[in-house]
């Protein structure tokens, strides 16, 4: 065997070679139609093909180790060239060319490019052997051809060739969503005019796709590229000019959003680690930055805080009316937030600081409903003072209709009465738990299921009558919830069906890492002045104050931008490495997260330009932000505090407070391990989780035979 089939180990690495006087022709003629060594199969085993998809290919070897002989042909036909497939010594995949050969503008078409309506352009064999299986299963059958151009680059030269030659058939590149397939698609653009379609995720090409998805979904995933690649067409034909197009066309592709995809690969113990507030209206980042001076309160709870505030401000204002090229219902900006932290996370302190505008405005409403109240009123003794006072108590009410915020240490029937009135605004609830008991003390019904009801705001008129309350009909509801809670109560209080009949998963849940760090003793120098916050705050204030009625709409961009978002979440899921179980729980959330993308953008839309109608792709940009840390936050509460049973919670705490001990390279005894707090038990407790992690081999205790069993060490392996 030659040396460099034993020294080369990469598959990628393509090599030409010589096969002496041999012509490509004779040595493709000369191998076989069917297999005749067993390691034949397993490239294309590996690759989930059998030799039916690729129909020109034969079997023989490259020198003494069988083979896949595949041809290279030119435009009329002629073969110019082979690849060669095999596995070397270490089983590693190589792939070879003839040295010298003129393979020049050559491929290999699986199917025969002629008469059909598209034509299909791979990088691999195996890439386009998978795409043509694919296509196949297609519902809406029209004549296709797969062809290889056998690496990145060579399909701009195929494309252009087979547009010479088949002028009535569309060409349609398909390289690999890598660094050069993404070259290949701006030279394709650029020079020929042709859209490519990408895998759903950055790093795959068809193969991969039709390897990790069954037959439907591989369909379904192939007709949102194409779905993708139509729009992103249209968009182009609506430019008059090419420069302009050519524009466009590299903003949008620096829009695809694939970080989306992989945000559940991997899940880190801060889901906001990667947040930015680049998009954000600066108005409002520099608020928002200016009140994070003032806490140790995370980034995350306050911008929540504030963005629930400005919902409740806004309220029934601005919606999108369900429609084509929009959504399938009327959506309002009404946000459901949870922010979940431990004791101690200065989440109260986040509530205040984010929801003062709305707490300012509720406190100068309720001063004008008292100067009502107080007023005095010169009457005369024959007048009917029960007149009088209805009138007063119009005037009062007309005020309180205007107030942002709902009362939350109100029984049910109560609340259900103050929205009967036609009230609206945001509960702000230091304790969600709390609340929902409080809610529960003399609701007879399923309080959770009414509260479901009311999140979408335009629904069929609500109904309730009780002996203490009296009557009331609700109609369009408008409730936002600014809350926070701990995880203790999450795991005691939220079981599976609120999940799945949709009251848990309407929540945005974030997951924020806990603050351990010691809190000043005196607040630090601000980059920002107080005058810059309070600048920025009447300023959010005033346009909220004075803001019109709007109906939003989707621009031709931001509506292709949005579609890209969508698919993209749904992919997340799909392509995620979660078990069944982890699946089912974030599918709830799964639904949820699309139309809350599109209800962020409106509050952003806002503050960007508040006589537009139009979502832009910026404010799209701004939510996507938020749903990606809510996403990630879910990801991390089914993997671990929800998806966990109580031992394992206990061993993954003691594990990763011993883990961030060892990459400090702090000595951590049992004496410190007792001392962590972070389980409730006593010393038994912590010896028995131990004793556990020892044994999965986790960690291990560095000197075991020390007399005194306090001074025995720890560390992780892992």
């Amino acid at each position: 065997m030659p040396p460099d089939i034993i020294s080369n180990k990469n598959e990628s690495n393509i090599e030409n070679i010589q096969d002496f006087d041999r012509s490509a022709e004779k040595i493709y003629f000369e191998s076989s139609p069917t297999m005749t060594d067993m390691q034949h199969s397993v490239y294309l085993k590996k690759k989930e093909l059998t030799s039916a998809d690729i129909p020109s290919l034969r079997f023989g070897n490259y020198y003494d180790t069988p083979a896949l002989i595949i041809p290279i042909k030119d435009i009329e036909g002629e073969i110019k060239s082979i690849q060669y497939i095999f596995q070397d010594s270490d089983g590693k995949t190589q792939k070879r060319f003839l040295k010298d050969a003129d393979k020049k503008d050559c491929f290999l078409a699986l199917d025969d490019p002629k008469e059909t309506d598209q034509i299909f352009i791979t990088e691999g064999i195996a890439t386009a052997g998978s795409l043509r299986k694919i296509l196949a299963n297609r519902e809406q059958q029209q004549k296709t051809s797969v062809v290889c151009a056998f690496n990145a680059e060579g399909i701009t030269k195929v494309s252009k060739v087979l547009k010479v030659k088949f002028p009535n058939s569309e060409i349609i590149p398909a390289p690999d969503y890598d660094t050069a397939g993404g070259k290949t698609s701006k030279n394709c653009k650029d020079s020929l005019g042709f859209e490519p379609i990408f895998p759903p995720n950055k790093g795959e090409d068809w193969n991969d796709v039709a390897v990790k998805n069954n037959q439907d979904d591989s369909v379904k995933l192939l007709e949102e590229a194409l779905e993708i690649r139509e729009q992103a067409q249209k968009l182009e034909d609506s430019y008059d000019h090419a420069e302009t197009a050519r524009q466009h066309v590299a903003e949008k592709e620096k829009q695809h959003v694939p970080e989306i995809e992989q945000i559940l690969d991997k899940i880190d113990e801060d889901p906001c680690k990667d947040f930015s507030m680049e998009h954000f209206p600066p108005v409002l980042k520099t608020y928002i930055e200016s009140l994070c001076e003032t806490t140790e309160a995370h980034l995350i709870m306050i911008i929540m805080s504030v963005i629930c505030s400005i919902s409740a401000m806004v309220g029934k204002k601005v919606y999108m009316k369900e429609g084509e090229g929009k959504t399938f219902q009327d959506l309002y900006p009404n946000i459901w937030s949870l922010c979940i932290t431990k004791s101690g996370g200065f989440k109260t302190t986040a509530l205040n600081k984010g929801s003062e505008i709305a707490l300012e405005e509720d406190r100068k409403i309720l001063q004008m409903m008292k100067d009502i109240q107080d007023r005095d009123v010169e009457y005369n003794p024959l007048d009917d003072r029960s007149k009088l006072d209805a009138k007063l108590q119009a005037e009062v009410l007309k005020e309180s209709l205007k107030r942002p915020l709902l009362p939350t240490r109100v029984t049910s029937e109560f609340l259900i009465k103050y929205l009967a009135q036609g009230h609206k605004g945001m509960i702000l609830s230091s304790e969600m738990g709390e609340w929902l008991k409080n809610l529960k003390k003399n609701h007879n019904g399923d309080l959770k299921e009414l509260f479901t009801y009311f999140y979408d705001v335009d629904i069929a008129p609500y109904e309730q009558r009780t002996k203490h309350c009296g009557g009331g009909i609700v109609e369009t509801p408008f409730i936002t919830i600014n809350s926070v809670s701990t995880i203790d109560w999450i795991q005691k209080e939220v079981k599976e069906e609120d999940i799945f009949s949709g009251f848990f998963a309407r929540i945005l849940l974030f997951a924020p890492p806990a603050n351990d760090n010691i809190p000043p003793a005196r607040q630090k120098k601000r980059k920002k002045s107080p005058e810059e916050e309070k600048k920025a705050k009447k300023k959010i204030a005033d346009t909220l104050e004075n803001l019109g009625e709007l109906t939003f709409s989707f621009s031709e961009e931001s509506g292709v931008y949005f579609d890209l978002i969508h698919s993209s979440l749904y992919q997340m899921v799909q392509c995620s490495k979660y078990d069944d179980r982890c699946k089912k729980f974030l599918e709830p959330y799964l639904k949820r997260w699309s139309p809350y993308v599109i209800k962020l953008a409106m509050i952003f839309r806002i503050l960007e330009d508040p006589l537009s109608e139009e979502l832009s792709v910026s404010s799209i940009k701004s939510a996507t932000e938020i749903i990606k840390v809510a996403i990630k936050s879910t990801a991390k509460l089914f993997e671990k505090e929800l998806g966990e049973s109580a031992d394992q919670r206990k061993q993954r705490l003691v594990f990763d407070w011993i883990l961030k001990r060892t990459t400090l390279k702090i000595t951590t005894k049992l004496k410190h391990i007792l001392k962590s707090r972070q389980l409730e038990g006593g010393s038994k407790e912590y010896e028995e989780v131990l004793e556990t992690l020892e044994n999965a081999g986790k960690v291990e205790c560095s000197n075991p035979k020390t007399e005194n069993k306090k001074d025995r060490e720890y560390v992780t392996i892992r």
